[in-house]
């Protein structure tokens, strides 16, 4: 129950922070669903994968580092794969990661 004077807690981004920025080279996609992927760490690298349609996630947790185990796995139940990424996350970085998450959704619904 909301009382007159009651302060309401708004969670902001932080100062300065702009959307997350669409990928800046070209994705090349072949008529066998596989793409010419640009690699995120070494520059002018591409890797060709497999586009899968949508993805399942697990996660378990990693108490030594106070976040997470997640398992991203490619496809659907009617196309699955055996494309996956395991990885580990602090809770700070999870947090990061829904943020950019939010970010692109947020455009997409103004496209």
């Amino acid at each position: 129950m909301m009382i007159a004077g009651d302060i309401i807690a708004e969670i902001l981004p932080p100062e300065g922070a702009g959307p997350f920025p669409q990928a800046a080279d070209p994705l090349v996609i072949d008529e066998r669903g596989f793409g010419w992927v640009p690699h995120a760490f070494r520059r002018g690298f591409c890797s060709y994968t497999l586009i899968t349609r949508g993805m399942g996630i697990a996660w378990w947790p990693l108490s030594e580092i106070g976040g997470a185990i997640i398992a991203v796995y490619g496809g659907n139940p009617a196309q699955p794969t055996d494309e996956s990424v395991v990885f580990s996350i602090s809770r700070d970085g999870l947090s990061g990661l829904i943020a950019d998450l939010q970010s692109i959704a947020d455009q997409l619904e103004r496209l």
